[in-house]
């Protein structure tokens, strides 16, 4: 998973002579990639302010509305699984909830 901003920034500035070989062909908008890491373990965690910095004077000089899907990133940390277990089966000799 992608947690460094730089490495965004490098495809942008990949994509930049790109975008400036068709001045009449700008894109509206630039999709930047969905799903945003989420830390597991003792990695880092992408800090948003890091990869905005990173990314908006690029996405300016491309002239393109940023399209960012935050994924689990958003909405891992913000949830827990309650669960009740309503029956068990037993089968020769194994058990399963």
């Amino acid at each position: 998973m992608l947690r460094d901003p730089q490495l965004y920034a490098d495809a942008l500035d990949r994509l930049d002579p790109l975008v400036r070989a068709f001045p009449n062909h700008r894109p509206s908008t630039l999709d930047i990639g969905g799903g945003l890491a989420i830390p597991v373990g003792d990695e880092p965690e992408l800090e948003p302010r890091r990869l905005a910095e990173a990314l908006a004077p690029r996405v300016r000089a491309i002239g393109a509305q940023p399209i960012l899907e935050p994924g689990r990133w958003i909405a891992a940390p913000s949830g827990a699984l309650v669960a009740t277990v309503l029956d068990r089966n037993d089968r020769a000799g194994t058990r399963s909830s």
